[in-house]
């Protein structure tokens, strides 16, 4: 059974031994402290999160202080903590950090009180003599690499490719950009407000985003966003800059698709631009999806959004000679049946008093989970059978009920509301390293792997693969990684393009002016952290030629 805190520096332990294991920081700072005041809660975050983005320069201190035997994980981790607060918090008293961090320890590793404390005293009493986290040290015996890698706590491995894209000088702005908390960037929804009304109702200091016409970033702010004005009536919604961007890579589509939904921010931003699109989201986790109800509701949005729990692979239409002629008549039986069902859906609403609303859930899984939660993994995945899903990168919708839909035995594919010529905008967001949002998600640098990059390539190329036979001569196919790696990023497009000569990238000049200079080469757009102020972000935007065939993806990559 689970233990819950009321110590916040004891929930931040307990937090800290999770996320190792690969938990979201978020839900678990959610979940353990839930006992936690406000205040105590702001405490355990920046006590987790701080641990997180400066662990190796930590670990250089703790390692010289401690002489003998390498401390266990737990100690570690509490000697993590109380460096945190003597190092990186000028408001926390040097006495009440050593004090309570050697309390911690008597409660949590009780063998290794004494060495706590004798590490953190040692460490107060040379502070008084040394700077404690000194500049960036220039010592010739260590390799140039190395030195960033430690300073900026970053692995290795990670600083190594860096430099070799970038350059040494655009590294090191990366790894100090990364290092930096993001602000809460707010998408203003176009169906109640616009953002100069949106910035006078928040009553605190805003600025307009750089690229996308939606954003606004708070500048000086205090609390969650939830709590703001605005947010319960659905003005805003939370997301960062470069995903809102997505907005401006299609030109008013009627029908889309988001292939790999999770919890549906794009699928809720494009219904919120294109009131009038049916859009249709997909995804292998049931409580993933269980979120985009309560904020479909909360937007005010009314157009049809069809939510289908399953792979993007089950999606795909069959390629030339398979028997698409009758699964195409049959899905467009199914789209005829579920206009109908969303038809009556909205005239109840309407009959109620209530704006019209139309979204249903779908589930076309059969794995005999009655809770909706897929066998095969809670991320983004294929959906193929047999194939292991990676794990989600964002918590799952907390305290949210599954809908029916989402539940019970799969539905087929005739039942969903898919236009039989594809769709004009498809959307593939698959998993990633997520080491773009290393400033949200400090945990990625010590979770990842690089052995782990040639199988998550193989996924994203038959994402992509899958996703390209859903998009309709002319529509546009959207890729998009929330990465700075290259290779799964321009190089799972190049991958793509070269066996899909039916697609070709978008040139920058049909897109609107202020997002032009944001492309490298025709069709690819990046983002980075110390150039932008966004996340680290990836979209290749192509098109399919009229009369082309379905995508050829990974064929023999084992998936």
């Amino acid at each position: 059974m689970r233990q819950y805190y009321t110590n916040p520096r004891r929930v931040a332990l307990e937090v800290a031994l999770v996320v190792n294991k690969g938990q979201h920081p978020e839900e678990a700072l959610n979940s353990l402290g839930c006992l936690l005041d406000q205040r105590d809660m702001r405490f355990a975050t920046a006590l987790t999160y701080g641990s997180l983005r400066h662990r190796l320069r930590l670990d250089r201190l703790i390692r010289d202080k401690v002489r003998k035997k390498e401390p266990p994980p737990e100690v570690r981790e509490i000697l993590r903590l109380g460096l945190v607060q003597l190092v990186l918090m000028d408001k926390v008293p040097a006495y009440a950090a050593v004090n309570e961090t050697v309390n911690l320890a008597k409660e949590a590793a009780p063998r290794f009180a004494g060495l706590v404390n004798a590490v953190l005293g040692r460490f107060v009493a040379e502070k008084k003599n040394a700077p404690c986290f000194p500049a960036e040290p220039v010592r010739p015996e260590i390799p140039p690499e190395t030195r960033l890698s430690i300073f900026y706590s970053h692995p290795a491995w990670l600083v190594e490719k860096l430099v070799r894209n970038l350059g040494f000088r655009e590294t090191r702005s990366f790894l100090v950009a990364s290092n930096q908390e993001a602000p809460p960037t707010l998408r203003v929804n176009p169906l109640k407000t616009d953002r100069g009304t949106l910035a006078d109702k928040l009553g605190f200091a805003t600025s307009p985003a750089a690229y996308s016409p939606w954003g606004l970033v708070p500048e000086g702010h205090s609390g969650r966003p939830d709590s703001w004005p605005g947010f319960s009536e659905g003005l805003f919604a939370v997301q960062d800059e470069a995903s809102q961007i997505l907005g401006l890579l299609s030109l008013e589509p009627k029908t889309i698709l988001d292939g790999c939904a999770g919890l549906g921010g794009k699928s809720l931003a494009l219904a919120a631009l294109w009131p009038d699109a049916r859009i249709v989201a997909v995804d292998l986790s049931a409580p993933r999806l269980s979120a985009l109800e309560a904020e479909y509701d909360r937007l005010g949005l009314t157009g049809e959004l069809t939510v289908v729990r399953g792979g993007l692979a089950d999606l795909a239409l069959p390629e030339a000679g398979s028997g698409a002629g009758k699964d195409e008549k049959e899905a467009g039986e199914g789209m005829k049946g579920a206009g109908e069902g969303t038809k009556e859906a909205g005239e109840a609403t309407k009959e109620a008093g209530r704006p019209t609303r139309r979204i249903r859930f779908v589930n076309i899984i059969n794995d005999g989970d009655d809770d909706g939660r897929s066998r095969s993994g809670g991320g983004k995945g294929p959906g193929a059978r047999g194939v292991k899903a990676p794990a989600p990168k964002s918590p799952p919708a907390r305290g949210g009920r599954v809908p029916e839909g989402l539940r019970g035995p799969g539905k087929s594919r005739a039942d969903l509301n898919l236009p039989a010529g594809g769709f004009d905008l498809v959307v593939v967001d698959p998993p990633c390293s997520a080491l773009g949002v290393i400033r949200r998600r400090p945990d990625v640098k010590w979770n990842k792997l690089p052995e782990d990059q040639p199988k998550t390539r193989a996924l994203q190329l038959e994402l992509l693969a899958a996703g390209s036979r859903l998009a309709a001569p002319g529509g546009r196919l959207v890729y998009c990684v929330c990465t700075v790696l290259p290779e799964e990023a321009e190089d799972v497009v190049g991958e793509f393009l070269a066996r899909n000569p039916g697609f070709s990238p978008v040139p920058a000049e049909k897109f609107p002016e202020e997002i032009r200079g944001l492309f490298t080469e025709p069709g690819y757009l990046r983002l980075w952290p110390q150039r932008h102020g966004t996340d680290g972000f990836f979209y290749a935007v192509l098109e399919r030629a009229a009369g082309s065939v379905g995508g050829e993806g990974a064929a023999k990559s084992g998936l």
